[in-house]
Formats: C-alpha cells, structure tokens, sequence
C-alpha cells in the first residue's frame, strides 16, 4: 500500500514502501555500489571534457573532439534520466 508524504515542494506522492532487507539469496550489489558505479560512468566523461575545455588545455585541432565528447556524455546522462521510473503523485488522473 502506498504511503502519502510531502515532499519540499508541497506536493504529495505515493511511493510504495520498501524495505531495506534484500530478497533471500540476492546477490545485487548494494544500492550504494549500484549508484556509485551509475554516478561514475556518467559523470567521469563528462568532467573529463569539461575540465579539459574550461581548463583551456586544448588546441584548435582538439576543440571539435571534446566538444563531441562533452555532447555524447550528456546524451548519455539523458538517457539514464528517461530510463528512471516516473513518480506517481497522489492525486493525479490514471
């Protein structure tokens, strides 16, 4: 059964509750390892060219490189961000 909250934006959803005890005999890695790898393959490639453009360490040659760098590891935050489920908000039509 879902359980209404408010969030800080006044709004109240209906996530489920969850508990915090893996299935019997689960071998996922923790939720902390998930994110942490998620959050690294993401965010290493694009800091990367960021750095590197903002640090100016580039040259006129490299500059069209790491701009395409800079724009593929931003497509691939947006689409792990469409990839993540749509909260239900208590409320709203079916």
């Amino acid at each position: 059964m879902p359980t209404a909250s408010v969030t800080p934006f006044g709004t109240r959803s209906c996530w489920p509750e969850r508990s915090s005890a893996p299935p019997p005999g689960s071998q996922r890695p923790s939720p902390s390892t998930s994110i942490t790898r998620t959050r690294n393959r993401l965010s290493i490639p694009l800091f990367d060219a960021v750095d590197r453009i903002a640090g100016m360490r580039w040259t006129d040659a490299e500059i069209p490189g790491l701009l395409l760098d800079l724009n593929t590891a931003m497509n691939e935050e947006m689409d792990a961000l469409d990839a993540l489920p749509v909260p239900v908000l208590c409320g709203s039509p079916s």
